[in-house]
């Protein structure tokens, strides 16, 4: 008889980024197949849990293909180590709220409109943030100045993501030019109240006019209403002086 040979595999995997799933990715090196024989050795290589972490245990389970497989044995089952790194995420919606001059190098931040990008599904309620304050490298007055953030990443799921830093500028205004700011808001409404204040003498000049118009056109026909009736006595006395003496 003979037996099959006995194989050895050498197995490695590749880093993944996290995705919420266990699966990984493997590759063997198979010691011992005879030259000129057709014997292919793979294995499904599975993290022992989801989450972020290095030298992390894989299970495989092994197979072979080819027509001369049958002469050859290997372990059904394998093991070795791998990789998760975390997945980067960005966040939308960060503003960075303008502010007087003073000796402070912190700046608030607006967070009301802020979104997280790239959050695995199954972990949509699981990852949150923390605004926290940013910072600039100098307090002068300034336009569109650089500030440097710290958002914090935070919840059950948080520490398989890591956040990219949004890119912010923010504004160092003087005291006179954050009154100016303040105040303009103001001027549209007292242009609106002025241009209302035109519209209205313009319609009350326009409807004496019409007023004005009425009344004339009242006094021509009362006028020739006059007339008439004068004209009408006239022809009747002219009329019977003629025909009845």
């Amino acid at each position: 008889s003979i037996t099959p040979k006995q194989l050895q595999a050498v197995w490695r995997s590749k880093e993944k980024i996290y995705d919420g799933k266990r699966d990984a990715l493997v590759s063997v090196e198979p010691l011992g197949i005879l030259i000129n024989d057709e014997v292919t050795v793979s294995g499904t290589g599975t993290f022992s849990d989801d989450k972020v972490e290095e030298n992390k245990s894989i299970s495989i389970k092994v197979t072979t293909a080819g027509k001369d497989s049958q002469n050859y044995s290997i372990e059904a089952e394998a093991a070795t180590t791998g990789t998760i790194r975390p997945k980067m995420l960005t966040i939308t919606g960060v503003k960075a709220v303008d502010r007087v001059l003073s000796d402070s190098l912190l700046v608030d931040l607006d967070g009301s409109q802020a979104k997280l990008l790239g959050v695995v599904s199954k972990d949509q309620n699981k990852v949150g943030f923390s605004l926290n304050s940013g910072t600039i490298q100098n307090p002068d007055i300034g336009q569109n100045k650089p500030v440097q953030t710290a958002i914090a990443l935070n919840g059950e799921a948080a520490g398989n993501y890591q956040l990219t830093q949004p890119s912010l500028r923010v504004n160092i205004l003087s005291q006179e030019s954050n009154k100016k700011q303040v105040d303009k808001p103001q001027q549209p409404a007292r242009k609106a109240d002025q241009q209302a204040g035109k519209i209205q003498a313009t319609t009350k000049k326009t409807e004496s006019s019409k007023l004005l118009k009425a009344g004339e056109i009242s006094d021509q026909i009362m006028v020739w209403t006059g007339l008439g009736t004068v004209g009408l006595v006239g022809a009747l006395v002219w009329l019977k002086r003629k025909f009845y003496r």
